[in-house]
């Protein structure tokens, strides 16, 4: 599994784990809703004056995923690579009106136990055993604008109790999701980016583990790289491979018609 970097912008604002965000409190020491969201200065301990610390508010240890600064209404794009597995996309709100879009797997991953990160719970690793390392994941790409998913083709998840099919918008690798913004809990545009493990039904496993089931997916991060040159470098390779089986084909084509052999 390679996680590429899903908008062109490259600047990592905050990381899994971190503790930056802090939400403005009312006099009376509660903090307003929606929250009213601001950054630590860079070489601070602890939040400006009438703030505290976001996360511990929502009964986290701290930030559940990575944070890339983009201009407003950037696109982003689909970004994780795992060979023959299918996904699907949903769009999704949270209380404080952010927009968001989760992108799962359609078919299981199999993970070794070296694989498996720190941040899992106890009921996350019982179900990896219980289904011999077998796992589903999805994505979380939050505070964007709007989707992108209309007009995707359609791919059957599931099935309804009345028997109909239960139909999702099925996206590929480098396909744009959406466009960014600064919607909900957000101290300015960004994209919030996150790994989960889930069951096939898409149920996030492990909400019990300080990260509302999020996990550092750093081990497979290749976010120096843009999705969007992966694709093309897998275009070209593509190009090439069809102008070698063209040439092929001429090269025999001449031979049977020049020597009346076939190869």
């Amino acid at each position: 599994m390679k996680i590429y970097r899903a908008t062109i912008s490259n600047r990592l604002t905050q990381n899994f784990g971190a503790n930056n965000a802090c939400a403005k409190m009312s006099p009376a020491g509660f903090a307003y809703r929606p929250y009213q969201i601001t950054s630590k200065p860079a070489t601070a301990k602890s939040c400006p004056m009438y703030y505290t610390e976001f996360y511990p508010l929502l009964g986290m240890f701290g930030h559940n995923g990575n944070d890339w600064a983009i201009f407003r209404g950037e696109a982003i794009y689909f970004n994780v690579d795992i060979p023959n597995i299918r996904w699907y996309a949903e769009r999704d709100t949270d209380d404080d009106q952010g927009i968001g879009i989760r992108v799962k797997s359609l078919d299981p991953i199999k993970f070794e136990e070296s694989d498996l990160p720190a941040e899992m719970s106890d009921h996350s690793k019982r179900y990896w055993k219980e289904h011999n390392g077998m796992m589903y994941i999805q994505m979380l790409y939050w505070h964007i604008k709007e989707s992108a998913l209309a007009g995707k083709p359609q791919i059957q998840v599931g099935t309804f109790a009345d028997g109909k099919p239960q139909m999702r918008a099925e996206v590929k690798l480098g396909d744009l999701i959406a466009f960014g913004n600064s919607t909900g809990a957000s101290s300015g545009d960004h994209v919030h980016e996150a790994m989960k493990f889930c069951e096939a039904s898409g149920f996030t496993i492990g909400n019990d583990n300080g990260y509302y089931g999020a996990v550092d997916h750093s081990k497979w991060d290749e976010q120096q790289t843009f999705v969007g040159q992966v694709i093309k470098v897998k275009e070209q390779a593509m190009t090439a491979i069809k102008l070698a089986h063209e040439v092929i084909a001429i090269v025999r084509a001449f031979i049977r018609i020049k020597f009346g052999r076939r190869l």
